[in-house]
């Protein structure tokens, strides 16, 4: 008769008893302090950083019509904080699952330093819901002022409340002066009256980054001298091609035509200066000048200002010889300066260097109604814009 071995029940390992303040904080992701206050700020700076880049993004919208980087960063803020909320929801529950499940002792008892922590992280974790209950409003309502409310104050503000706003430089003959007696002064009250519109002239010195201090920054809808595709902003079909002239003194024989003429060689030849300041650069004509040799020849003048008439002073005291600028400026010069000058073309490329090019009306992207309407009275005006020009000796070029 065989028996049956059985083990001892003595023998076998006891199962270990639960803790007697319930599962240890470690083990439940929920309750990890750290973590949880994490979470409480998260809510709080995801508003900040949404706030702070609102600004930039509202600029952003100005010059460049665009809503999607606002639509990112809300839509970043609000995942942040619904993922915060909810960690924060879950957390709160959890602990109040395990408050409610141990076991209850005296407030002397060993339980009472754990009921003191439990009631400590659920209050945190009830803070952190509602922060992010409030930060997640606080966004939507920053997402609806950016990107529904603000496009259309822009939109408002960016019609001129019912008049043409051209910028202009406020002493910059011959393109613009506040009297009034610039060609672009003309030309600007022309398009105004065929518009049906008062003209509203904003008045930005000249300097490093008009443009984006001007036009880009709301301050006008206008700029009436833009080089297509020389920047970012939205042009109207050109309205006349110009490009660099010689003026050189009527007593010095016959007007300079090409870059090659021998007298060059002789002559100070002033010319214009890119830019402003330590940023000013060499011009086209000063780079076809360059590859004849004739650097020291050159006597270089700020584009801006009043660059013009030290042109001319520098003629009447017999400082340069002759003179290579943008068709506007030649025709000022050689209108105020002391002694006889004359201006002729220049020609309309020296090889893969083009000297001559397109002018037309700029606004800002987007602002496509506007664009359409300047078209439609640059056509209308066509003749009597070109008499203006006319007027001020502006040399036109035929388009190659």
């Amino acid at each position: 008769m065989t028996s049956t071995l059985r083990p001892s029940t003595s023998s076998l390992p006891a199962h270990p008893a639960p803790p007697p303040f319930g599962e240890p904080r470690a083990q439940r992701l929920p309750r990890d302090r750290s973590l949880l206050r994490g979470a409480v700020l998260a809510s709080p700076l995801a508003w900040a950083i949404d706030l702070t880049l609102s600004y930039g993004f509202i600029r952003h919208m100005a010059v460049h019509g665009s809503r999607l980087p606002h639509w990112i960063i809300a839509t970043a803020a609000l995942t942040v904080i619904v993922a915060a909320g909810a960690f924060c929801w879950r957390a709160f529950h959890a602990i109040s699952d395990s408050a409610s499940s141990a076991p209850g002792t005296t407030e002397a008892g060993p339980t009472a330093p754990d009921d003191v922590i439990r009631s400590s992280d659920r209050t945190l974790a009830g803070w952190g819901l509602g922060l992010a209950s409030f930060c997640g409003l606080l966004v939507l309502g920053q997402a609806y002022v950016g990107l529904v409310l603000t496009p259309n104050e822009l939109s408002r503000i960016q019609k001129g409340n019912g008049s043409l706003r051209v910028c202009a430089a406020p002493d910059n003959l011959p393109f613009s002066n506040v009297a009034g007696e610039g060609w672009e002064n003309a030309v600007a009250q022309r398009l105004a009256a065929s518009l049906s519109l008062p003209l509203e002239n904003v008045w930005v010195a000249p300097g490093p980054g008009w443009l984006r201090r001007s036009l880009k920054a709301g301050l006008c809808d206008v700029v009436l001298d833009m080089i297509p595709q020389s920047a970012p902003v939205a042009t109207s079909r050109p309205y006349f091609r110009t490009g660099y002239a010689f003026v050189s003194r009527r007593d010095d024989g016959p007007p300079l035509h090409s870059f090659d003429d021998p007298r060059l060689r002789h002559w100070r030849v002033a010319a214009p200066l890119v830019g402003d300041g330590d940023e000013a650069g060499a011009s086209p004509a000063m780079l076809a000048l360059a590859r004849r040799g004739l650097v020291d020849n050159i006597r270089g003048f700020p584009v801006l200002g009043h660059s013009p008439a030290e042109i001319s002073a520098a003629f009447g005291r017999g400082e340069v010889d002759a003179a290579v600028l943008v068709g506007p400026v030649a025709a000022y010069v050689a209108r105020t300066a002391p002694q006889a000058l004359v201006v002729s073309a220049a020609p309309p490329n020296d090889g893969d260097l083009p000297l001559a090019f397109d002018i037309a009306v700029a606004v800002r992207p987007g602002d496509r109604e506007r664009l359409r309407a300047l078209d439609d009275a640059l056509a209308r005006e066509r003749s009597v814009i070109e008499g203006i020009l006319a007027r001020f000796g502006v040399p036109r070029f035929e388009k190659a």
